[in-house]
């Protein structure tokens, strides 16, 4: 370790020993920004399909600040809600209608070339993923911008995570972290969709589920009873906390993920590509 030995009675050795824990620290001060380089006044389209536990008089903090970092550097956006129950209707003439309802938009919005991202919850991938799989579209999702973001860039840990889905075995636990604390509904990702989708592909109770809330995390030596770790986008947490996580999760040797990754996943290798070509990343 890089050693120094200095007399602190001395006020002018102050700036020496500053420069020494500069430069030997490794703290990166490297910025990471919110979004991928994106051109100025051309179009984002933000896919936003309101549900049960969306607040009423905002947007949540990934919708709102994803649009203040786009307004603010000249890229406009179009705001979009699209009908969750009718897009996914057994009833075809129910799903195609609003199949044509977003279609249309995004007929609109491509004119010109004037369309360059398209940004959509996470929940509605099944949804995005067919329906603009024949249209020269970037898409990602707001969870996967916010995990990248609080971990100042690490997206990739959570892309190599996902490959361990799919080797889960009965009797494998699961772990589902969730940042905020908000009142759980009838369609919430991560107590519902979520397990439920475990429940399907590997039949029910044969994967033991835990959930976590807020800031409460399980412990390292806990965490190697783990599978796999499913984080959502952190957006109520801060940069410090997700990348402790991250540190103890590699350091304990557990695969962990994204709810963004996950659902990008759901939609097979495709689908979790182009959710993480703006980013560079592929599998």
């Amino acid at each position: 370790m890089p050693s120094l030995e200095i007399d602190l009675s001395e006020k002018e050795n102050y700036q020496v020993l500053i420069d020494f824990i500069v430069n030997n620290s490794k703290v990166k001060l490297e910025k990471t920004e919110l979004l991928p380089p994106l051109e100025k006044d051309r179009v984002v389209f933000l896919n936003i399909p309101i549900d049960d536990e969306s607040p009423s008089g905002r947007f949540l903090r990934p919708q709102m600040m994803i649009e203040e970092h786009l307004v603010r550097r000249f890229i406009p956006t179009f705001a979009y809600r699209m009908d969750l129950k009718k897009a996914r209707s057994k009833d075809l003439s129910v799903s195609k209608k609003e199949e044509k309802r977003f279609l249309d938009f995004i007929k609109y919005l491509k004119q010109n070339d004037k369309l360059q991202l398209l940004i959509t919850d996470s929940q509605a991938m099944d949804i995005i993923a067919p329906w603009t799989k024949d249209l020269e579209i970037e898409i990602t999702t707001f969870s996967i911008v916010m995990i990248n973001f609080l971990s100042s860039g690490q997206l990739k840990l959570f892309v190599d995570g996902v490959k361990a889905f799919s080797e889960l075995k009965k009797g494998d636990k699961v772990m589902i972290a969730e940042g905020c604390n908000h009142d759980r509904k009838a369609e919430d990702i991560g107590t519902v969709q979520l397990p439920n989708k475990i429940d399907e592909i590997f039949g029910k109770g044969n994967i033991q589920v835990d959930h976590y809330f807020g800031r409460v995390f399980a412990e390292y030596d806990m965490l190697k009873e783990y599978k796999l770790v499913i984080h959502c986008g952190g957006c109520m947490l801060d940069n410090q906390v997700v990348k402790s996580r991250i540190e103890d999760l590699v350091e304990s040797g557990v695969s962990f993920t994204n709810f963004g990754v996950l659902l990008s996943y759901f939609q097979g290798k495709d689908g979790l590509n182009r959710a993480i070509k703006p980013y560079g990343l592929s599998i």
